[in-house]
Formats: C-alpha cells, sequence, structure tokens
C-alpha cells in the first residue's frame, strides 16, 4: 500500500481499500492550505483588521467565525508569489484532486498548498444579505443543485477538498504558467462581490485564508450543459485542457493518475526526469476526442480568449463576456 492506493476508514468505522489523494498530497507541502488571493490593502487598517465602514455587512457570526460580504470588486487579486514562480525553471506543480463530488485545484509551491474550486453563489439561495443573519449559513452551502442553473463562485481556500480518509484521485498533474494565471486574473476580474470568513477581536475583524468570490453571469450547474459550468468544466477552463469525464462532466467518472504513475511522481519529485514523467501522464489522460467535440459545440472559450485578442469574445448565453483590455 502506498500514500495514494491504500485504506481508508469510513464513518461507519469499517476499513477500505481505496484511491486517498488528499493524504498522497501531504507528501509535497506542509502546515495548512492557502488561497489564491491576496487581500487587496483597502479593506484593512493599520492593524490589518477590516475598516469599519464594511462592517454593516455581516452575513453570520456564530463562534470564532464570521462571514462578512462585501461589494467590493478589487477585493483580492492573484498571489504575486505564484505568478513571479511562473517564472522560475521549477514553477509551481499543480495537481487536480476529484473526491465524487467535486474537483479542487491544488497549487504547491516552496513546500506551501494553494487550492480553489468552483461551486454554486450561496447568495442564490441567501437572496437577502441583510436577513441572512437569521438563517445558518453553512447548512445551506451542501444543497446540490444537479439540473436548476444559478450563479457561480470561487472558493479559495477551497473547504470542499476532500479529507485524508475520503475517497479522492489525482485527475491532472501539470505546472503553473502565465497562461493559467492569465485565465484566473480574467476571473477575478469578473467578481462583484467577496464573502470572506473572518474573527472577531474585541472590536476588529480580522479576516481569515478563506473567501468565496462571487461571479457575474457565470452559470454553476452540477450537471454541467453548454451554457453552464461546473467544477470539473471550471478546471478545465483554468488549466486549459480536456479531460475525459463523461457527458456530464462528472468528477466519478474522470480517467485519473494510477498508483503506478504516482509512484513515478514520487521517486522523480525534484529530479531532472521529473517534467518528463509529468509529460507522459499527460498524454495519457488529455482528452483529444474531448477538445475536438467541445470546440464542435462552442464550449471553449468560457471567460473569452487570448489576452492577445483585443476584443470582445463571443460567449454562449449566459457566460462571461469579458473585454480582453480590462
Amino acid at each position: 500500500m502506498s500514500e495514494y492506493f491504500g485504506t481508508r476508514t469510513t464513518r461507519s468505522g469499517s476499513i477500505k481499500k481505496s484511491y486517498v489523494a488528499t493524504r498522497a498530497l501531504q507528501k509535497f507541502y506542509d502546515g495548512e492550505p492557502h488561497p489564491i488571493f491576496n487581500f487587496n490593502e483597502n479593506l484593512l487598517n493599520q492593524r490589518g483588521a477590516m475598516k469599519k465602514e464594511y462592517k454593516a455587512n455581516i452575513l453570520r457570526k456564530k463562534g470564532e467565525n464570521t462571514f462578512l460580504y462585501i461589494d467590493f470588486v478589487d477585493g483580492v487579486y492573484f498571489s504575486p508569489i505564484l505568478i513571479e514562480a511562473t517564472k522560475s525553471e521549477n514553477p509551481p506543480l499543480i495537481f487536480l484532486t476529484l473526491s465524487p463530488l467535486h474537483a479542487t485545484i491544488c497549487i504547491i509551491h516552496d513546500r506551501k498548498l494553494y487550492t480553489f474550486g468552483f461551486g454554486y453563489n450561496p447568495m442564490e439561495i441567501i437572496r437577502d444579505v441583510r436577513g441572512a443573519l437569521k438563517d445558518d449559513f453553512t447548512k445551506i452551502l451542501p444543497f446540490l443543485h444537479d439540473f436548476e442553473k444559478i450563479n457561480g463562485a470561487v472558493y479559495s481556500t477551497d473547504e470542499y477538498l476532500s479529507n485524508p480518509q475520503q475517497k479522492s484521485i489525482f485527475g491532472w498533474v501539470g505546472f503553473l504558467n502565465i497562461n493559467m494565471v492569465d485565465r484566473i486574473e480574467r476571473i477575478f476580474k469578473s467578481t462583484i462581490g467577496v464573502i470572506y470568513k473572518g474573527v472577531i477581536v474585541g472590536n476588529d475583524y480580522y479576516l481569515k485564508s478563506h473567501a468565496i468570490l462571487l461571479l457575474n453571469n457565470c452559470r454553476y450547474c452540477r450537471a454541467s450543459f453548454s451554457e453552464t459550468m461546473n467544477c470539473v468544466t471550471f478546471a478545465q477552463y483554468v488549466l486549459g485542457i480536456r479531460l475525459n469525464c463523461g457527458l456530464f462532466n462528472n468528477p466519478s467518472v474522470c480517467s485519473f493518475i494510477n498508483k503506478e504513475e504516482f509512484e513515478e511522481l514520487s521517486i522523480s519529485y525534484n529530479s531532472e526526469i521529473f517534467k518528463d514523467v509529468v509529460s507522459e501522464i499527460q498524454k495519457r489522460l488529455k482528452c483529444d476526442l474531448c477538445t475536438r467535440m467541445t470546440q464542435t459545440l462552442g464550449l471553449t472559450k468560457r471567460f473569452g480568449g487570448s489576452r492577445k485578442n483585443n476584443h470582445n469574445v463571443r460567449s454562449h448565453q449566459g457566460f462571461l463576456k469579458i473585454k480582453e483590455n480590462l
């Protein structure tokens, strides 16, 4: 047995043989996960706490956790550390982790883990920001929208990353590059509001490393159709790839890295042949047929085209139409 394929304990206490990607991932990082964004300094005072003018938009207060909604488009920006790291000879490593219900992009740099994923906008369910204190915010989130189409959101850190006792697999491995950064920044520019997780200390509100970025006109549907996205199609857009994940891009049916391939990755990590090992795995996982099909159906440009094209890109109804010169 290995870190990737071994045994796990179920909720009922039984022991099962299983792939456990999040446990294997621990080989590459230390500490707790980090978000892929930095907070805009305009949100914070000299003590590093939230400025007073933003305190009115409290969604929920319970125990140590406080959810704050900020209608502030420029609230977050992509980590400069990760951007700079793309220029090095050894750029950040990326794994796409897949549980039966969710896909999470995991970036590893300097023994730190950065996570983010795509889901639905919880405000679509809460509706009334001011009246949300009456509801238990976190109990609303697990509701699954199989076919309902609602506005989407980016979660970072992704709290839906499976834990080391849950079944999970690696659906992709690669390296962060500037094209991926460009697509992520384009997503950030479409943010119309941010839900932050924080903690109250005295009269101050301090932000934790978790936020939900609410996106404009990006529709979420768990069974991803042509005019919607789910966690898998979002990951494919960011990574610039097409994977074999079935008709509805279900994370539970995606092709994945097998135990022998992960063993090769582990043995060759930080060696001269590591990039070659990654390249060979990518060749097997990449779905050329999926790419041709999605191009035919017109599903390849979710958030716009290349930054070289200085024009509005036509996209399907319900998707973002973002100017390239923003």
